[in-house]
């Protein structure tokens, strides 16, 4: 009587297969968005001839903000019309503090502000400038109230 629910039944086991195509679809969705997130711009931009920005190779398109642009020997803050000597900027407080509530006046003007209320700034650097000279400039663009900065390079020409 008992001897029938003791019965085991076996039954074969399924194999597991991976589905290959829905996954990589869905890598391939995912990289996608990735690279949709990525900010790769064009603009026309006035470089002096003594600046050698790095080189890019993508070209899309979009507004141009105020701009930044630093020599090995000088920097150019383009929204306030000033140009002084990378050295003096480093070195010399006065000169500093000086830009630095130039460009606090420059950051709260209405053609800075981009379209998610952050002040845009464009900072075009020379390819051989030595890291601590950018970095004290970038701090002081900061400092003055720029969050949203962008750092060009020169795309090349495309057929």
């Amino acid at each position: 009587m008992f001897d029938n629910d003791l019965q085991i039944k076996s039954s074969k086991q399924q194999v597991i297969r991976l589905q290959l195509a829905p996954l990589i679809d869905v890598f391939v969705l995912i990289i996608v968005f990735l690279l949709k997130g990525a900010v790769f711009t064009d603009g026309t931009l006035d470089v002096p001839a003594n600046i050698n920005p790095p080189r890019s190779v993508s070209k899309e398109t979009t507004d141009m903000a105020s701009q930044v642009l630093i020599s090995k020997t000088e920097v150019n803050f383009k929204m306030i019309n000033q140009t002084v000597s990378v050295d003096s900027f480093k070195n010399t407080q006065g000169v500093r503090e000086s830009i630095l509530e130039k460009l606090k006046v420059a950051s709260k003007s209405n053609n800075t502000v981009n379209k998610q209320n952050l002040a845009n700034v464009n900072i075009v650097a020379d390819l051989g400038l030595k890291y601590e000279d950018l970095f004290e400039i970038v701090k002081t663009v900061r400092e003055a109230g720029f969050s949203s900065m962008l750092f060009v390079a020169v795309g090349e020409s495309q057929p």
